[in-house]
Formats: C-alpha cells, sequence, structure tokens
C-alpha cells in the first residue's frame, strides 16, 4: 500500500491524466525518493502537532501566571487605596507600591513569554532512528513490491522497459478507475438485491455468459432465488439476457438463453439514475424553503438589523426547526451524490 501511494504521488499531473484516461510512468528511484519525502511530512506533522500541543500548553500556564499576577496586584491596590483611606503611613503602605509593581512585572513577563511562544519555528520533521531503518528497509523491497504489482490480475502497475534512469512502470488510471467504479456497482448491487445479487454479478462479471442452471450451482443459490434476482437485476439494468436460437426459427424451445453482465453500460445508466436523484433532491429543497419563504425572509432582516422585529410563535419555530433537520438531510445527500457523480461522470 505504501509502494502504491508512492507511485501515485509521484506524477505531479496526477489529476489531468486520470481525466484523459492516461498512464504515468515512474522509476523505482522516483518511488524511493516519493517514500521519503512522503515519510519526512508524516514526521513533520508529528511534529507539528507536538509543537502545537506544547504551545497550548505554555499558553494556559503563561495566562494562568498573568492572571495570578493581575489579583495580586489587584490586591496591592486595594491595600494602598484602604492604607491611605485610613491615612496609615506604616508598613502596608509601602508594601504596596511593592507589591502591584512586582505583580505588573510577573504579567508582563507572563504575556511576553506567551507572545515569543507564537514564534516558534516551524519543526524540521526528522526521524529517529527506528523510523529511518524501516524506511530504508522499505526502499529495498520496492523493486519487489513493484514486481508483484505487476503480477497482479488487475493491471494497476505495468512494465514499461529499461530507462537511463532505471526500470520504468507505468501506473493505469484508467484501470483504478474501473476498479473504483465496479467496487461501486457491486455495493449498489449488495444495497438493492442483497447479498445474493451482489455475489451472482460478481461471478458473472468473473464468468462471462452463464445459464440460469449453472449461475444457481456457481453461487450454490436455490433456482428460484437466482430466477427472481436475475430478473429483478435485469428490470434494474445490472445483468443483461441473450438469446441462442439452436434453430433458424428462433423457437423458444429450441433456443439457450444465458446472462451476461455490461458493466459499462450499468455505470452509465447509474450515473443518470445518480443526477436525477440530485436533481429531485435540489428540487425538493427548494420546495421546502419556498414553503417557509416568509418566515426565511422575516428571520434574514433580523440578522441583517440586529434585532428581532417580530415575535416567533410555537408553529413558526417548528416550522423553522423541521426545515433545518430536511436541509440538513437534502445537503448531506446532496454531498454524497456529487462524489458519486464526479466518479461516473467525470472519469
Amino acid at each position: 500500500a505504501a509502494v502504491m501511494e508512492a507511485m501515485l504521488a509521484t506524477s505531479r499531473s496526477y489529476e489531468t491524466k486520470v481525466a484523459q484516461d492516461q498512464s504515468t510512468n515512474v522509476t523505482v528511484d522516483e518511488v524511493c525518493a516519493q517514500l521519503r519525502r512522503l515519510a519526512t511530512s508524516r514526521a513533520r506533522a508529528k511534529a507539528m502537532d507536538e509543537r502545537d500541543l506544547a504551545r497550548a500548553l505554555r499558553r494556559d500556564a503563561a495566562r494562568a501566571l498573568a492572571e495570578a499576577a493581575m489579583v495580586e496586584a489587584a490586591k496591592a491596590e486595594a491595600a494602598k487605596a484602604e492604607a491611605a483611606a485610613g491615612d496609615a503611613e506604616g508598613e502596608a503602605a509601602q508594601a504596596a507600591p511593592v507589591a502591584g509593581s512586582t505583580a505588573g512585572s510577573v504579567a508582563k513577563l507572563a504575556f511576553v513569554e506567551e507572545a515569543e511562544n507564537d514564534e516558534d519555528e516551524l519543526p524540521a520533521g526528522e526521524m529517529d532512528g527506528e523510523e529511518a531503518e524501516e524506511l530504508d528497509e522499505l526502499c529495498s523491497k520496492v523493486p519487489g513490491r513493484i514486481a508483484e504489482l505487476c503480477a497482479d490480475a488487475l493491471g494497476f502497475v505495468s512494465y514499461v522497459g529499461e530507462g537511463i534512469n532505471g526500470t520504468i512502470y507505468a501506473v493505469n488510471m484508467y484501470n483504478f478507475m474501473c476498479s473504483i467504479k465496479i467496487k461501486t456497482l457491486e455495493a449498489v448491487a449488495r444495497d438493492r438485491f442483497g447479498q445474493p445479487g451482489m455475489r451472482i454479478f460478481k461471478m458473472l462479471m468473473m464468468k462471462g455468459q452463464l445459464e440460469q442452471k449453472q449461475v444457481a450451482e456457481m453461487a450454490m443459490l436455490p433456482i428460484k432465488d437466482v430466477r427472481t434476482s436475475l430478473y429483478n437485476m435485469l428490470q434494474a439494468g445490472f445483468v443483461y439476457m441473450q438469446d441462442i436460437p439452436k434453430t433458424s426459427d428462433r423457437a423458444p424451445s429450441r433456443t439457450f438463453y444465458t446472462w451476461h453482465t455490461e458493466w459499462l453500460i450499468t455505470a452509465e445508466r447509474f450515473a443518470s439514475e445518480l443526477l436525477r436523484a440530485a436533481g429531485n433532491a435540489w428540487a425538493r429543497l427548494q420546495h421546502e424553503m419556498s414553503i417557509c419563504r416568509e418566515l426565511l425572509d422575516l428571520v434574514e432582516a433580523s440578522q441583517l438589523s440586529g434585532t428581532l422585529a417580530f415575535n416567533i410563535t410555537a408553529a413558526q419555530r417548528g416550522q423553522l426547526a423541521r426545515l433545518q433537520k430536511v436541509s440538513r438531510q437534502l445537503n448531506s445527500a446532496l454531498i454524497d451524490l456529487d462524489e458519486q457523480i464526479a466518479l461516473f461522470c467525470s472519469y
């Protein structure tokens, strides 16, 4: 996983190449260099977190010290005023200015220390000896890990050839995006048709065309449940049927019927469903806001003026609470739909 992350991060034009369905060429040395950069960035982030925690503790201590100093200064001022009112020129009157001066100096030093803490330099993010040894060991295994990725059936990484800087490999962005889309469609099939439906979909993806009886045997499901799932998935566009006639008259009694998947067509259909769902959610949100438009205008006018120019009744309060709940749910749904639309429509 770390090697794959480094290979993806090596390309500076990652987003452009994904959009163009291209592949990114990388070498072993570039992957090792990227691994070191990522490890340094993580170490720097960890050091910054520790620095921020220490800074917060110092600020709290400085603030507490300053507050204590101000309390002492206030007590000294009160003692001075009491001594002056009682016309006492003794030790209390002499000690009061000294105490106030000392308290003020302590408070000043506390706030100066707090300000100096805010100007700390950024941490270098150096790794300790154990982390450096683990990184060196990982870099030594990079060629073997890349070879394993090249041998993987998913085809995320492929061998290109030998170059000036060493062996060149290609990171196939198109295969990455296809794999993400297929996994998403499998999750949708599980949500809509249950675990048996997802099993049938994955099996047809791997095996190609199968008869209904073969699907039931390979999926280890009752033929009745398989028949129901297949026709439901056919109606939803997740599987397709093909007839193979034995004779030229194409009689149903002398025809084979096989099932298969066309995941690219299914992805296009699912993308249209996502767009339609996003449009419906947006229309519903606008409709809910139009119902409470007058109340929303009054609330907005009150926020701008800073004064409440009307009394909110219990019914209006309930309308605002309902609108807030509905708008939160619809906006959350729109955000989720936007991510899926970007996956299926932009790549």
